[in-house]
């Protein structure tokens, strides 16, 4: 299988963002999901903007970001997301999902931008923390079960290092395996079949980072080749 060197990056940005939840039936009742209510408000929600542009060369050769491929906006409380907005390339809002947690569990509805249920994510976290570890997947009209993943992070950064979907029935489709650096963010991610034959691979060159280290500004190359800029705005917002 072969993914357009130009769509390289929204493929796996887009299969890194859509997530599912723990084990159940392959039907659930549906769950209205609400900004939480119970997270403490001593921790100040962050809003993440993050935008894909593809990049061409100017007059004098050099590269330039030109045209919005992929846009979301995630809002967190330390590495509990809270909220995720979804837009289309004209910046016009396209979806939204909500996330409520409970201990270690938790429910997101996606919805449209005319509040019409899409999907339903039951979410499972690791013990102790806000980092999900598995996700379950279900239509928001017929409430059957669509795809599983799971997740491993690393242990010093919290950056996310793997990925893995499976099927409604359990199997295998897809695996995500990221490289990170002493900060947690991604150097490369590769996309693979079950059986670990690659089908796409991404490297990151970082322009510009916060004082933290979390990067602002990358390129996405796709076999030593820019074919994306990337960036990231961080703001803090009141509750």
């Amino acid at each position: 299988m072969k993914i357009n060197n130009l769509n390289l990056t929204i493929a796996i940005l887009v299969g890194l963002a859509i997530c599912l939840s723990c084990k159940s039936d392959n039907k659930i009742l549906d769950t209205n999901a609400k900004l939480p209510d119970n997270v403490s408000a001593q921790s100040q929600l962050e809003a993440t903007k993050f935008e894909i542009f593809k990049v061409e060369p100017d007059a004098q050769t050099n590269l330039k970001p030109t045209t919005l491929k992929y846009k979301e906006v995630k809002y967190h409380r330390g590495d509990l997301l809270v909220r995720q907005d979804f837009y289309e390339v004209n910046n016009t809002l396209k979806g939204f999902e909500v996330i409520t947690k409970e201990k270690d569990g938790g429910i997101s509805n996606y919805y449209s931008v005319d509040s019409v249920l899409l999907a339903i994510y039951h979410l499972a976290y690791i013990p102790g923390t806000d980092l999900v570890m598995r996700k379950e997947g279900f239509d928001g009209q017929t409430k059957d079960l669509l795809r599983i993943e799971t997740y491993e992070y690393d242990n010093s950064t919290n950056g996310m290092k793997s990925k893995i979907i499976f099927d409604a029935s359990g199997s295998p489709v897809r695996k995500y395996e990221m490289s990170l650096d002493d900060k947690g963010n991604e150097k490369t991610v590769a996309i693979m079949n079950p059986d670990g034959t690659a089908i796409a691979n991404e490297s990151y060159e970082v322009l510009a980072s916060d004082n933290t280290g979390r990067w602002t500004e990358r390129w996405g190359k796709v076999n030593g080749e820019v074919k994306t800029f990337q960036r990231r705005i961080f703001s803090k917002l009141n509750k």
